[in-house]
């Protein structure tokens, strides 16, 4: 899990992201029920999570305010904005 806070340069305009704090937790697995008792017990309940479309994480929605996912592509994964 790491926590990232979008920042925009009012000069160039130019964004990008500031690193604020990770934390990792290993899982005996990648089933639903171990993600989503990860999620219950590690995240907060007003939390955004974005995160790669997996079935695993199909009932993140109940745990956390906004859950976003998507497949990720070359241009998500670039180093680029």
């Amino acid at each position: 899990m790491a926590e990232s806070i979008p920042l925009e340069n009012l000069e160039t305009r130019k964004k990008s992201k500031y690193f604020g704090l990770i934390k990792m937790k290993a899982l005996n697995g990648h089933k639903a029920f171990q993600v989503n008792n990860m999620v219950k017990q590690n995240i907060d309940e007003k939390s955004i999570v974005f995160n790669e479309k997996s079935t695993s994480y199909l009932d993140i929605s109940n745990y956390v305010e906004t859950h976003v996912s998507y497949k990720s592509n070359q241009s998500i994964t670039s180093n680029q904005l």
